[in-house]
């Protein structure tokens, strides 16, 4: 049987924590292609304003979308994408693991 391999340990540092957060205690967003930007809409990368409170949101995978970007896609990109290639490597994964066990 072959060892599993070890895990680098992401962190993101956060000023209002003054600490180093482990990657793994985030939301999703954190792990995905292109991480939460600060403040900034992660589909057109423009910085929210103060009177901009009622024409964004934030979902809980910690991406933020103008109203009239998320209207067009009704979900995170990043997070899907992050998702779906979890999912794929687990399946090719458990096929592999499947294919190799000969004592059924």
């Amino acid at each position: 049987m072959e060892k599993s391999k070890a895990v680098s340990k992401k962190k993101y540092y956060f000023a209002t924590l003054n600490d180093n957060v482990d990657l793994r205690s985030l939301p999703a967003g954190y792990n995905a292609s292109k991480p939460p930007l600060s403040n900034s809409c992660d589909r057109c990368n423009k910085k929210f304003e103060i009177f901009d409170e009622h024409k964004g949101l934030m979902l809980i995978c910690s991406h933020a979308y103008h109203y009239r970007f998320y209207g067009e896609i009704n979900k995170c990109d990043y997070c899907l994408e992050y998702y779906k290639k979890g999912v794929s490597c687990n399946v090719k994964s458990y096929l592999k693991r499947l294919g190799e066990d000969t004592n059924w």
